[in-house]
């Protein structure tokens, strides 16, 4: 797609939808988004004026395959985004292997194929 025009601009441009007028839409820099609840993220033309807008053609992240041992620390694989509050007993065996029980130890995962190195730093043992 083209360019994004940034939020606060006004140029090629002039246009309504800014950071000011809609400060709960998290319009920053030139980042596509959806102020006014269109099908879809869009952002306005930074290249010029035709078309004045476009939506943003976002990629899906693909599903994790929490078999491959290469994910076991997967937010998805590990069940931290799954709601569940539950502390974890880093002192039991069978938590071991779960991130939150490493500590100083630095761990890579891959997301949506960007790597992520994350130093996992867990106090109270």
């Amino acid at each position: 797609g083209l360019q994004c025009q940034r939020w606060g601009s006004m140029s090629p441009n002039v246009h309504g939808t800014t950071p000011t007028r809609n400060p709960e839409s998290g319009l920053e820099e030139n980042y596509c988004r959806n102020p006014d609840g269109s099908e879809g993220p869009w952002c306005w033309n930074g290249e010029g004026t035709s078309p004045q807008w476009e939506f943003c053609d976002i990629p899906e992240c693909d599903e994790v395959d929490c078999s491959n041992e290469e994910n076991r620390y997967h937010h998805e694989c590990t069940g931290d985004d799954s709601g569940d509050d539950t502390e974890i007993d880093c002192a039991a065996e069978e938590n071991w292997d779960h991130y939150d029980c490493y500590a100083g130890a630095a761990q890579s995962q891959t997301i949506c194929g960007v790597l992520i190195i994350a130093a996992m730093l867990f106090v109270g043992f």
